[in-house]
């Protein structure tokens, strides 16, 4: 499977950008086509944003070795059980994981249940 675009922008900031992402199943070859660039991603168990996550365009750190580190339970069990993801690629990608996080927490009054598992 290969992306119409890996260059999704999101307009605006926050929940509502991030949410209007297209969404792609959590499986390898899926995967496989997911970006090597710096970026955020978000992982969904069925509906439910479970974790938001940051990416560099380093070796081995990229959106697409997330993910793969994400599947494979390399990074906990929680995040192992995602269904789907989604990414939005971004120079500025540490500013761009706080606004996202920082929307879900004034929306929810919390972060995602991989993101407090992980901390």
């Amino acid at each position: 499977m290969q992306f119409q675009s890996y260059f999704y922008a999101a307009s605006g900031t926050g929940l509502d950008s991030f949410f209007s992402l297209p969404r792609f199943r959590c499986a390898q070859t899926v995967i496989d086509d997911a970006p090597a660039f710096a970026g955020i991603y978000g992982l969904f168990e069925g509906e439910e944003l479970i974790y938001i996550g940051r990416a560099t365009s380093d070796p081995g750190h990229t959106i697409r070795d997330q993910l793969l580190l994400h599947r494979a339970g390399n990074l906990g069990d929680c995040t192992r059980a995602a269904t789907h993801y989604t990414f939005e690629i971004s120079r500025t990608a540490r500013t761009r994981e706080i606004e996202v996080l920082a929307d879900h927490a004034a929306r929810t009054n919390g972060t995602p249940r991989c993101n407090r598992e992980a901390a």
